[in-house]
């Protein structure tokens, strides 16, 4: 088996600096964060939140403290962590209620540490795994599954969704996982301290735990788009190795097969969900082959997914996020035409569904709404709050 992270070095002072950087300028706002920083560094804390906004001097000051505090830590194994707290939240798009971790600003750089050490292995996250990877967003995602719809032989699709993933992923498992592929004794120390921080799962809320899950569904990733296969034999006694399907897609923990025969894709389903047990992991019942010929809601041919509603080559926004996007232009329209000014958290919940409308066929929602010009109003907005 593969090994990885042999080269780097995560009590390297350069390289925690570079981690605590990260960090820093992801958390800028985060509570706690500037006391921390001066408790750590023997500076008063207006001193250390003016240089987080200048970045002087004085940052690189903090940065080296920073490090060589975390690198005493590691070196000499005495990593303490405050036990993480954890509220519930209601999800305001689907209504499901989350149980959020609250981790303490130590932890959020360790987790940093740990995501940075990390890059070498998370290079087995699969190249349609969309979830929490530069570049790779549900844009990402949605463009290539209608990319691959364009084919007409693409007809049966699956989707399967891990219930409670995060809750579900052991931390055992996980460490078991990193034992058997990482050959660095830092790192797999300070991947174990991390670990038993989360109780018996993954916590919602930790930078960590986002690529953690990924590396773990990494290994139904890949059963899924390399070990699904049927032998086929030909009246002549040739054996030939046929994938089961064509297309593997994977948003966080919702799974998509993509394929040309129904049996075939159901087979595949089933194979998943099977691997899915396996791994400890629970595959909501009630999964079903659909069909792409048939009509939905007045139109052939989509499918429901990261937001998007997914056709033969072009995508459009999935009704329950239209109902919300809707609500927030009329309340930015119904402010400007009675005021002339645009409320900032009006302008930033219009903001966030900005990329639906851009990167949809949503001409017609443009014209009607004035889309382009809300979309100004609010920039300015945002762009005043941020220099005052």
């Amino acid at each position: 088996m593969k090994r990885y992270c042999r080269k780097v070095c995560v009590t390297d002072v350069r390289f925690l600096e570079e981690a605590a950087r990260k960090c820093i300028v992801s958390n800028k706002r985060r509570r706690g964060l500037v006391a921390w920083l001066a408790g750590v560094s023997g500076l008063d804390c207006e001193r250390v939140a003016r240089a987080i906004v200048r970045e002087d001097e004085v940052f690189d000051q903090i940065l080296r403290a920073v490090a060589e505090r975390i690198r005493g830590e590691i070196q000499e194994r005495r990593i303490e962590l405050a036990p993480v707290r954890f509220r519930e939240l209601t999800d305001g798009s689907s209504g499901k209620v989350r149980k959020i971790g609250c981790l303490s600003v130590h932890q959020h750089f360790l987790d940093h540490v740990a995501v940075l050490a990390m890059q070498d292995i998370l290079r087995r996250v699969g190249e349609y795994q969309v979830a929490c990877v530069p570049g790779r967003g549900p844009l990402f995602g949605a463009r290539r599954v209608s990319r691959w719809l364009r084919d007409r032989g693409q007809r049966y699709y699956c989707k399967l969704d891990v219930r409670k993933c995060y809750e579900s992923i052991s931390p055992e498992r996980l460490l078991v996982f990193f034992r058997e592929r990482v050959a660095n004794a830092d790192l797999l120390y300070l991947l174990e301290v991390l670990l038993r921080q989360h109780g018996t799962g993954l916590c919602i809320g930790s930078y960590f735990s986002q690529h953690a899950c990924n590396l773990f569904l990494s290994q139904v990733y890949h059963f899924a788009s390399e070990g699904l296969a049927r032998v086929r034999r030909s009246r002549r006694g040739e054996v030939k190795r046929v994938r089961l399907v064509q297309h593997v897609l994977f948003y966080a923990d919702d799974f998509l097969l993509l394929g040309r025969n129904r049996r075939d894709v159901e087979r595949a389903a089933e194979a998943v969900a099977e691997f899915c047990a396996f791994l400890g992991l629970s595959v909501k019942p009630g999964f079903a082959v659909r069909d792409l010929e048939r009509v939905q809601h007045g139109r052939k041919g989509f499918i429901d997914m990261m937001g998007y509603r997914i056709h033969r080559g072009f995508l459009t926004i999935r009704r329950r996020v239209w109902r919300r996007a809707r609500r927030a232009l009329l309340r930015v329209a119904g402010q400007w035409r009675r005021g002339g000014r645009v409320l900032l958290s009006a302008a930033m919940r219009l903001g966030s569904y900005n990329g639906y409308v851009l990167h949809s066929e949503s001409g017609r929602v443009v014209r009607r709404y004035g889309v382009d010009f809300l979309r100004r109003v609010c920039s300015d907005c945002i762009s005043l709050a941020a220099v005052h």
